[in-house]
């Protein structure tokens, strides 16, 4: 129960307990190494994937979670070894796992004449497809990688997964629309994955429903109280309409704790700052924004923003004419116009 909330450091607690009375317990040594992994204790965490197979040499869940956990650490021919072991197995999840790994090496052409061969057949288990798809899309062949998520989607049409996956894929060729039903559909299908929620409130966003997006970013915190994304846009929101700017700014604050370094949660909490009329803290952030990214022309229209708002009118031109140098996004287009008209 502590691993299904993310309570991670109970679940090694707890695990820890069981170890010490029953050492072979292969349940609580694979609970503790999920739990090490999410904790970013990838050492640990393989230690005891290693110890569970020593103990229990035919457990194919160990094996997986030992073959994940070095792909997921770009140790691909370790991984790559694991996942053909558990293919010789009979276990579906290993070949889909041998395409992936040769995809991290670079080879992922190989990896997907490897699984179309195998999906020729009518009866090669889904998980070949999923992984087919999954290579199609990081291939940019997003039209293959649809094709195959909906002959998934039509023998699994509860599997919120597929739903996710398809709505990603559709959203990679223009489909919103087709996006936003698979997102809501994921969603209905499990409540309580915020990968869905998350998704669903992102669409909304940026197809100009913020308030529906504003309301399903509320229940990606229910899920998921310390989503940074999640944290990030809704404080994003309430920043650009000015409103509960005591809680966005805990929010963005939470956000930049969370993705540190990650420029756009730093724009956000920059955006409170100004919003709260911390207008020189804002500056100096926006400031070090565009001096890391000069073509990224909101940063360039925030930074302006705020040196109007701080009287320095010949620098908010400057920066103002430097966002109007690239395309700004649809909802950056206003503001430009109305700080234009106010610098005339």
């Amino acid at each position: 129960m502590h691993l299904l909330r993310r309570a991670d450091e109970s679940a090694v607690q707890v695990a820890d307990d069981v170890l010490r009375s029953e050492p072979g317990n292969l349940e609580a040594r694979l609970i503790r190494a999920t739990a090490l992994k999410n904790l970013h204790q990838s050492s640990k965490a393989r230690q005891d994937l290693i110890t569970a197979l020593e103990m229990h040499s035919e457990s194919n869940d160990a094996r997986f979670r030992l073959a994940t956990l070095d792909f997921s650490d770009k140790r691909y021919d370790d991984a790559e070894a694991g996942f053909a072991a558990l293919a010789r197995a009979g276990d579906p999840r290993g070949l889909g796992g041998v395409a992936e790994s040769m995809a991290g090496r670079g080879q992922i052409r190989e990896g997907i004449d490897l699984l179309q061969q195998e999906c020729a057949n009518a009866s090669a288990p889904d998980e070949y497809r999923v992984a087919l798809a999954s290579l199609f899309f990081q291939a940019g062949r997003f039209a293959e990688a649809r094709d195959q998520l909906q002959q998934l989607v039509q023998r699994r049409p509860d599997s919120a997964d597929l739903q996710i996956d398809l709505a990603e894929t559709r959203l990679r060729l223009g489909d919103g629309t087709g996006a936003l039903a698979a997102f809501r559909r994921a969603h209905e299908l499990n409540p309580a994955d915020s990968r869905a929620a998350f998704g669903f409130a992102k669409l909304l966003e940026a197809t100009g429903h913020r308030q529906e997006a504003e309301a399903a970013y509320e229940q990606v915190l229910k899920i998921d109280p310390n989503n940074p994304r999640a944290l990030n846009n809704l404080a994003y929101l309430k920043a650009d309409q000015g409103v509960d700017l005591d809680r966005a700014l805990t929010m963005a604050q939470h956000a930049v704790e969370g993705l540190p370094g990650q420029p756009g949660c730093v724009d956000t909490l920059a955006l409170v700052y100004f919003k709260r009329g911390m207008t020189g803290e804002s500056i100096r952030i926006f400031q070090g924004l565009v001096n890391n990214d000069p073509a990224n022309p909101s940063y360039h229209l925030h930074l302006a923003m705020a040196f109007y708002a701080a009287r320095r009118r010949d620098q908010s031109r400057a920066e103002l004419q430097l966002a109007l140098l690239h395309n700004l996004p649809a909802d950056e287009q206003l503001k430009s116009k109305e700080l234009a008209a106010k610098l005339q």
